[in-house]
């Protein structure tokens, strides 16, 4: 994901001091973080007033937008927003960016990475591609961001040939056997957190936004299943962490062979998977992927995930 880095947000403060003076700077600045702190679109919204108010240019709050859909992939505010992202694209002035953003090809390629995952959205696979190669082309430094997209847009393919069987025996962790489909129910869903013991911090980095979510998941009827996968004794590493860290969701393993696991290309690094009620794949990659959001919206419309 593009993150901005403090050093060129620093720079950019200081630059707009030498060109406005400092108190409108200071003011401008900071209301110019703020939008990029923005986790919604609504909240994007709430705070531009006091941008616009501060001075903040139309190139400033463009650049914003861009950055917020980039690092958000919230298509709403995409589709709302896109043709003044665009405009200001035509003409964008590197001097006058506040991220950062060394050229105008830099600004296009983001630009570029924002309309494939739009296509992608919409169902238009060239037009996916087509976004991706551009963007590399024309903002290589973040070759990383096009890479992930990729890579996740592969893996979905994959994803797609797979169906869940719900009635594989899972353990508990007081090692009695547990199916998906039992807790699942007659739920339209449910989102698996798989993870293994190494995981250590980055397994809490995931889970924790999870977590956050449950009781709205479980209210909607997509559940969030906690899944131990342990080359051996997983329902043991998994009353181990209940016994330290109490979740409050169902928290199984996979005993071997771990087909479960297998089918879901689990390498070991935490990972979140949204399965239809139909036993489909709808999203299978990172916890902190923005895109896991969109998947669960597509079981529970209505859910929009908290703080």
């Amino acid at each position: 994901m593009f993150i901005m880095k403090m050093v060129t947000t620093i720079f950019g403060l200081w630059a707009l001091a030498v060109v406005a003076g400092w108190s409108q700077a200071i003011d401008q600045g900071a209301a110019l973080l703020q939008l990029l702190a923005a986790r919604s679109g609504a909240e994007f919204d709430q705070r531009l007033p006091a941008a616009v108010k501060a001075g903040a240019t139309r190139q400033m709050i463009a650049e914003a937008k861009l950055v917020h859909v980039v690092k958000t992939e919230e298509m709403v505010f995409l589709k709302r927003n896109l043709a003044e992202i665009e405009t200001a694209g035509i003409a964008f002035d590197p001097a006058d960016s506040f991220t950062g953003l060394g050229s105008i090809e830099q600004y296009r390629g983001l630009l570029a990475y924002a309309k494939a995952i739009k296509a992608l959205e919409d169902g238009d696979d060239d037009g996916f591609h087509e976004g991706i190669e551009r963007g590399f082309w024309l903002f290589p430094e973040q070759g990383a961001l096009f890479g992930r997209a990729a890579a996740r847009y592969q893996l979905q393919q994959r994803m797609s040939q797979v169906t869940i069987d719900f009635a594989s025996i899972l353990l508990t962790a007081e090692a009695k056997p547990m199916t998906l489909g039992k807790i699942m129910s007659t739920g339209k869903g449910l989102v698996l957190y798989l993870w293994q013991t190494p995981s250590g911090a980055e397994e809490l980095l995931g889970l924790k936004p999870l977590l956050a979510q449950a009781d709205q998941l479980a209210k909607l009827q997509v559940p969030p299943v906690g899944l131990n996968v342990e080359r051996r004794n997983g329902d043991i590493s998994a009353k181990k962490y209940l016994e330290r860290s109490p979740v409050g969701i169902p928290w199984l393993a996979e005993p071997s062979p771990r087909i479960l696991a297998r089918q879901l290309e689990f390498g070991g690094p935490p990972r979140a998977v949204v399965i239809s009620d139909r036993g489909k794949v709808l999203f299978n990659g990172h916890p902190q992927d923005p895109a896991l959001w969109r998947a669960v919206r597509q079981l529970a419309p209505t859910f929009m995930p908290r703080d």
